[in-house]
């Protein structure tokens, strides 16, 4: 099916309001007339409407929200039709953010649903205008942006839920925290587990743009400093023992 091909015609049907109701409130409103003027009849509704529907996009029709009556379900998109162009991302970017974002940029892209897959994606297109999020912890203001997906395989599925990570630049001259080190305060402030001996402290550290391999260190780690990749087991002072260096110690 081609964008522009007709899928549905849709007749608006005006409802016939309560002609009793309406006799009892024309004659409230014809009591404080003090002009002469034509009153409409009570019970006068337009005409039926129809609208015909058609594709946004080219693709497959996978389904119609049509009940056994002929009614298009409330809520429910009419049709919903899988894209030709294969599998796409739709992210909400906060518009703090978007400034950084063009077409072309690469994306990693995981999910719950493909848990075991991480998918390369390439931004196609950016929204040209932003549009108000309401979410539990607020409101604020975003722009679509669309990710399409590399090679999908067969556990990407369209509806699935996923997270695209944009790179925006590429340095070799910077200081990378690995996405996974990386975790964050209710407040937002960032921190990672620094290895310092044995024991792992909790390290406040400041962030900026985002590369393939992780987030850009502005502040708080050098370039000799070791942190923990997992940080999900350990806390603040937890002892450990480095990678490498327990076969050392039994020699």
């Amino acid at each position: 099916m081609e964008a522009g091909s007709p899928l549905l015609s849709i007749v608006s049907t005006p409802v016939v309001p309560d002609t009793t109701s309406l006799q009892e409130t024309y004659a409230a409103l014809l009591s404080g007339y003090t002009t002469q003027g034509e009153v409409p009849a009570v019970g006068d509704v337009e005409e039926e409407e129809e609208q015909v529907l058609t594709a946004p996009i080219s693709g497959e029709i996978t389904a119609v929200s049509v009940s056994s009556q002929g009614t298009l379900e409330f809520g429910k998109p009419a049709v919903t039709i899988a894209s030709d162009e294969g599998l796409q991302v739709r992210l909400s970017v906060n518009e703090s953010q978007i400034s950084e974002i063009q077409v072309g940029q690469q994306a990693e892209i995981t999910g719950v649903g493909f848990k075991n897959s991480v998918y390369t994606g390439t931004v196609k297109s950016i929204s040209s205008e932003a549009k108000q999020l309401i979410s539990a912890t607020g409101q604020e203001t975003v722009v679509e942006v669309v990710v399409s997906v590399d090679s999908p395989g067969d556990d990407i599925k369209p509806g699935f839920s996923a997270k695209a990570k944009i790179i925006t630049e590429q340095n070799d001259n910077v200081l990378i925290a690995p996405y996974e080190a990386v975790r964050a305060e209710k407040d937002g402030s960032e921190y990672v587990y620094k290895l310092e001996g044995q024991k792992v402290i909790k390290t406040p550290i400041q962030t900026s743009g985002e590369y393939e391999d992780g987030f850009e260190v502005q502040m708080g780690l050098s370039n000799n400093d070791k942190i923990v990749v997992n940080p999900d087991s350990v806390s603040n002072g937890t002892r450990v023992i480095p990678q490498g260096e327990e076969e050392r110690s039994d020699d």
